[in-house]
């Protein structure tokens, strides 16, 4: 019995090891790209990183992309939807395997987002596909699809750093240029309400800003 119990002793301690080393074994150029077809795919849109991307395990999943530009569809202005000069997320690990994700941060520093609505009514910030197809949804705790299922998801904060926020609506013609943004946001739960803070600058004119949404 003490050798089986060293036995697993040795595995876990080799995998972790394992763990820990992937990041530095696979070349920066290959999840780089996986990553970016996957946001494309997700977000129906092109996704560009045309700066370098970390990734670590270890105590907490943590990726970050530098020089994050996110492409406006079809029927928008030239200009990107969103870049940004850096995004950067850390997901816990140990609750993955609870089917619980559990999003230590989430940051955004220095986006230049353009939000577009066109005379039709159509919308630059709605993502996905808007073509869905009828194939049968895969069961368990991750779908193809991106809903939610068992999924119990928290959000501990949610930062934008410098933000600069430029809204334009062709239907009204009303325009809002919002600057200076530095909000923080927290979600403790899907069925928990959501928190939110922070100063931003609307047409010159500067704001405090704090709110909470029940669902």
């Amino acid at each position: 019995m003490r050798k089986l119990f060293i036995g697993l002793g040795v595995l876990i301690v080799l995998l972790v090891i394992a763990v820990v080393a992937l990041p530095m074994l696979v070349p920066s150029s290959v999840y780089k790209q996986k990553i970016t077809d996957q946001v494309s795919a997700a977000l129906g849109r092109n996704v560009t990183i045309n700066g370098d991307v970390k990734l670590s395990v270890l105590p907490a999943l943590m990726a970050k992309a530098n020089d994050v530009v996110i492409a406006n569809p079809e029927g928008f202005s030239e200009r990107p939807f969103a870049k940004m000069d850096s995004l950067e997320a850390r997901v816990k690990l140990f609750p993955l395997f609870k089917k619980q994700v559990v999003i230590k941060e989430f940051k955004l520093v220095k986006p230049v987002i353009s939000m577009e609505k066109t005379k039709s009514g159509q919308m630059n910030w709605v993502f996905g596909d808007k073509k869905p197809t009828k194939t049968s949804a895969p069961t368990g705790p991750f779908r193809r699809d991106g809903r939610f299922t068992d999924l119990d998801v928290s959000l501990g904060k949610f930062a934008l750093k410098d933000g600069h926020i430029l809204y334009s609506d062709a239907t009204t013609g009303k325009k809002f240029d919002v600057k200076n943004v530095n909000m923080k946001l927290a979600m403790p739960g899907l069925d928990k309400p959501v928190t939110a803070s922070g100063t931003l600058t609307v047409n010159e004119q500067p704001f405090d800003l704090g709110f909470s949404l029940d669902t």
